[in-house]
This record gives structure tokens, sequence and C-alpha cells, in this order.
């Protein structure tokens, strides 16, 4: 690269990681000369998308010394969370992002906290969510809830999976949902 600028620099990370290559990327990320919410944000998400907890959180709990997260960084750290179970890191970053950092919980934040919720085995507090967000619940949510709700008893499966499939009834992926909710558990 002629110019080797940080516009360069995340440019590269970006796509080694979209390659899945997550060591290079850290690696390539450790020389930089200067980061930037961006750098930070780019590897963060690599490493929440493919479940890289660990790194996610260290990688976070690191970036919150250099920069302030903003709503992605967020999203990706609950998300990152919601991979491995780690529910009440989630719930704390989710409070801190209001509470510490000002910043304003989307319908990303919201999704991504009914999915850890549901993923961790907290159904019910996912319900709750779910009907005391400030936006209106749509087929992301449920289909979140119903993932959990499959190893649940079956009238609240169904209910959950009505929900899903009145939101969206063309879509393909309520017919999977109701496929799966109707296969054993085993």
């Amino acid at each position: 690269m002629p110019e080797r600028d940080l516009v360069s620099w995340n440019a590269v990370l970006w796509a080694i990681t979209q390659h899945g290559d997550l060591d290079a990327a850290r690696k390539l990320f450790d020389q930089f000369p200067t980061t930037n919410l961006v750098s930070w944000s780019t590897l963060l998400t690599a490493y929440a998308q493919r479940g890289r907890t660990k790194d996610a959180i260290q990688l976070f709990d690191a970036m919150k010394l250099c920069e302030e997260p903003d709503e992605v960084c967020f999203v990706s750290a609950i998300l990152a969370c919601s991979h491995d179970g780690k529910v009440h890191a989630g719930r704390a970053w989710f409070v801190s992002m209001a509470f510490d950092f000002e910043l304003e919980a989307t319908k990303q934040h919201y999704c991504c906290m009914v999915d850890l919720l549901a993923r961790g085995g907290y159904l019910d507090d996912s319900k709750e969510l779910i009907h005391d967000m400030p936006f209106v619940p749509d087929f992301l949510e449920w289909t979140c809830l119903l993932g959990a709700a499959r190893s649940s008893p079956r009238k609240e499966s169904l209910r959950e999976m009505r929900r899903a499939f009145d939101l969206e009834p063309e879509s393909a992926a309520s017919y999977v949902l109701v496929a799966n909710a109707s296969t054993p558990i085993k």
C-alpha cells in the first residue's frame, strides 16, 4: 500500500476477519501504529460472530481503557456473551451502556438481550423483556425465544411459535420453526 493510514489498516483488518483468520487479524491489530473505534469494533464483532467469547470479552475490556464504546460495540459484546451463556456479563453491559456511557439501547440491543436470556435458560426474563422493550416485538424476538422454548413444555413452545408465525406467515423460517417445534428433542 502506498499510504498506510488508519483507514488502510482498518480495511485490511476487516478483510482478514472476513476470511475468518482471527489470529492473523489480532496480530495485525496489535501492530497498528494507532487505533480508532472502527479498529476495535471490527475485531470485536469478528470475535463475537465466531463465538470467541473469551477473546471478545478481553478485547472489550481493553477497548474501554482506550476508546469509549459505541452502540455497535455493545451489540457485539452482548452477542459474544450470548454464544457462551455469560448472562450476568451481558446483563451488566446492557445496563452499563445506559448508565456509564449514556447510550440508548436500540432494537438490536434488545434482540441480543432476548437471545442471551433465552439461551441462558431465563425464559421468563426473556419474555418480560420482550413485553417491556420500547419497541413492538417482531419475528426476530419471538424466534429467539422460541429457540430456547423448544426445551420447555410444549404448551409454552406452541404459544411462542404462534406469535412468530403470525408475524411472518410467508417466511420460510416460520415453516422451519414449526417443523423444528414438532421434532422430538433429544
